[in-house]
């Protein structure tokens, strides 16, 4: 595995890249004397670490496994925590995460008549809300049933 230096500056140069108003609104065109304004919803989120450097033993398997009080034990003997000390290992780390959720929002259309909004019709959404729906009246039902015996 490559060691890649963690930089905080360059996460958040990407992010706001990717979260800028241009990926908001999209190129405008035209078509037929009228100009069209695509629009998308973005959501986003980003986090990094990172980790010390420096010598350390390397970690047992059984370093992070508690018995079954909770204390924190495992079952390495004292010959084994003294050999894995002696063995000089060097570590550190760094990791940085970026997510974006884009949606369409819909267009602005600019013709004679003026400014006007259109919004992006999702049909996912709603076949969603028509299935929560049949759900909530198919146990709406039952309970009417139920209660008549």
């Amino acid at each position: 595995m490559r060691d890649v230096p963690f930089d905080p500056a360059t996460v958040v140069r990407v992010a706001s890249e990717i979260l800028s108003v241009k990926r908001v609104f999209g190129e405008p065109f035209e078509r037929g004397g009228v100009t069209i304004i695509p629009v998308a919803k973005i959501m986003g989120g980003s986090g990094g670490g990172g980790q010390g450097e420096g010598p350390h033993a390397p970690r047992d398997e059984n370093d992070d496994m508690q018995d079954a009080t909770g204390a924190g034990e495992t079952d390495v003997d004292d010959a084994q925590v003294g050999a894995a000390s002696k063995i000089p290992a060097t570590g550190s780390g760094g990791g940085s995460g970026l997510g974006v959720h884009v949606r369409p929002a819909g267009v602005y259309v600019v013709d004679s008549q003026g400014v006007h909004w259109r919004p992006a019709l999702d049909a996912n959404r709603i076949i969603l809300g028509g299935q929560v729906l049949a759900a909530l009246v198919v146990l709406a039902v039952a309970r009417v049933l139920r209660r008549r015996r």
